[in-house]
């Protein structure tokens, strides 16, 4: 299977992304690609509540803590 990028996606979708582990931001080289940084819990919500969806394609992630609080903030979850 083929990845793809943010940029073959198309220009209408944007990614806001954060919570690296090492807590260290790596801005991704993609024009529609945010990273909010660390944020505290009130400010997660905050995000969560301006989210259209959120899309969760990891199978590698023993427990998807982003897709419980997506859907404690009634987020539809696209996942795999």
């Amino acid at each position: 299977m083929k990845s793809l990028s943010m940029n073959t996606i198309g220009e209408k979708i944007e990614l806001y992304y954060t919570g690296l582990r090492n807590n260290k931001s790596q801005e991704l080289e993609e024009y529609n690609m945010f990273c909010l940084g660390r944020l505290s819990e009130e400010d997660l919500v905050k995000e969560y509540n301006k989210a259209d969806y959120l899309f969760f394609p990891s199978r590698l992630e023993g427990f998807g803590y982003s897709v419980v609080e997506a859907i404690a903030c009634g987020i539809p979850v696209i996942s795999n």
